[in-house]
């Protein structure tokens, strides 16, 4: 059983050192990258980069999101990703409306 915060100081501790948990420490210290590896190490070839910049495919869209977890919302319309599965007929040609912008 956990400890109940009664007063808002303690709520207010928990909240912070809970999310300072969650967040991890600060690092001082950045060690420099190895030049030799950026300047020679593998890069994209110039094929490579323009497959980057392709459209994608409306069937990409709904592949994607039959690959999701059923419990889970993928956008801020709270709907969870088994309302779009089930209703795809419906809703698909809104959906992909909305993500093309």
């Amino acid at each position: 059983m956990g400890l109940t915060c009664r007063t808002l100081k303690l709520v207010e501790e928990e909240f912070i050192s809970s999310f300072t948990k969650l967040m991890g420490t600060a690092v001082v210290d950045l060690p420099c990258p190895n030049v030799d590896v950026i300047r020679n190490g593998p890069y994209l070839s110039y094929q490579q980069r323009c497959l980057l910049i392709i459209p994608i495919t409306d069937q990409e869209i709904v592949t994607a999101m039959e690959g999701l977890a059923l419990d889970k919302t993928p956008g801020i319309d709270g709907f969870p990703v088994e309302f779009f599965t089930k209703h795809c007929t419906t809703v698909k040609e809104d959906v992909l409306f909305l993500l093309e912008k």
